[in-house]
């Protein structure tokens, strides 16, 4: 189990996605620290709470910057889909943290980092190229 590392490979080219992407990671990361520091469970709600938030409008931002360049209707509508999986996903956990569920801090953070780094790797430099033609800043 180890926390994501931004580096350069994970960045679309766009500052303002990037830096959402980062605080994405930065939020994630939090619960691994949390987790380390075996504060895992007691802070995992407020992570989940402020995820959700932020999941929603970073999401937002995203797709309305696609929409209003053009990007493709298909590849628009399975970079959604991802979105909407990430959401209901933490809306899930955040039902089974308030039922006590045991040991939900090291799935969430293991289902979290993953979905990060697949989605920033594989979904998201799908609209880098086209951002980049585009000069989107």
């Amino acid at each position: 189990m180890s926390e994501i590392d931004w580096d350069d490979d994970l960045s679309v080219g766009v500052p303002s996605i990037d830096d959402q992407h980062k605080q994405l990671i930065a939020l994630t990361n939090s619960l691994f620290q949390a987790i380390l520091e075996g504060r895992g469970f007691v802070v995992l709600m407020d992570i989940l709470n402020e995820l959700a938030e932020y999941a929603v409008t970073h999401f937002d931002y995203e797709e309305k910057l696609m929409k209003a360049y053009g990007y493709p209707e298909a590849e628009l509508k399975a970079h959604i889909c991802e979105h909407d999986a990430l959401k209901e996903q933490v809306a899930e956990y955040i039902e089974k943290c308030t039922a006590h569920e045991v040991a939900l801090d090291v799935k969430v953070f293991n289902f979290l980092r993953d979905w990060t780094t697949d989605h920033l790797i594989e979904t998201d430099m799908k609209y880098k190229r086209f951002f980049y033609e585009r000069g989107v800043e």
